[in-house]
């Protein structure tokens, strides 16, 4: 596995959420990712007045929330409305699969879910990341795990970083899931759910995002293949995308 860069502090530490990461320092084929470009992050709805003023000093000055409309309006988004603030709300989520209108069962089956059946909410995305003014851009999901994490493993892997790197930073919320299980378990119980079987979900394992890097290079070519067939951007937005991170 591959020892990631953590300075500077890769891991924001805030009071109201617990994933909050920065995504510079990673290497590509022309330099470095850049420090400050790109942080992803879990809710951010119980953030506090110091934790907003850090992550407007830490240079964010577009949020992405990427969750569903139920997630939005139980726990609004402490960022949303902030004049400092371009806040957009793209939930990926918005129409379910399986006869019964759930989820896939596994974590796997979920990111391939992402992929392959939420193209909008992944156009809609990557074209707000692309437009947004200058600072930083913040995307998140509850945990910051999943819908976050194919976020972030597209992104980086358009940027040139190495699929063993995007995998072992996916990893990284292991390390959140300390503090984050027993909130997330708490609030699958209040709706009914049954925290053994929750557990599973939990999980960061590197090799279910490597998992997805080979999925996308097995049936795209690659990622630029991916953005250019599912998602239907051409070279030059492909070239503003990465010129985000440089």
């Amino acid at each position: 596995m591959h020892e990631l860069k953590l300075e500077p502090p890769r891991h924001i530490p805030l009071d109201g959420a617990h994933n909050v990461r920065d995504l510079g320092g990673y290497s590509t084929p022309t330099g470095e990712t850049r420090w400050g470009a790109f942080f992803r992050a879990d809710s951010l709805h119980q953030l506090s007045d110091a934790d907003v003023q850090a992550l407007l000093d830490a240079g964010i000055r577009t949020v992405i929330d990427l969750r569903h409309d139920g997630e939005v309006k139980a726990a609004p988004n402490r960022l949303a409305g902030l004049p400092e603030v371009n806040y957009h709300h793209l939930p990926l989520f918005r129409v379910m699969v399986g006869s019964n209108g759930t989820m896939p069962p596994d974590l796997r089956s979920i990111y391939l879910h992402i992929v392959d059946d939420c193209q909008e909410g992944l156009r809609e995305t990557f074209s707000a990341i692309r437009t947004a003014p200058e600072g930083g851009v913040l995307f998140h999901c509850s945990a910051g795990k999943d819908r976050t994490g194919v976020v972030a493993a597209l992104l980086l892997r358009l940027a040139g970083v190495d699929e063993e790197v995007i995998a072992a930073d996916y990893g990284l919320t292991t390390q959140a899931m300390k503090t984050l299980r027993p909130v997330l378990v708490a609030q699958a119980v209040v709706r009914g759910g049954n925290p053994d079987e929750l557990e599973p979900m939990l999980s960061s394992r590197p090799e279910d995002m490597q998992a997805l890097l080979d999925y996308l290079t097995l049936k795209y070519g690659s990622v630029e293949g991916y953005f250019q067939q599912q998602l239907g951007m051409d070279a030059d937005q492909l070239y503003q995308l990465r010129q985000r991170f440089s």
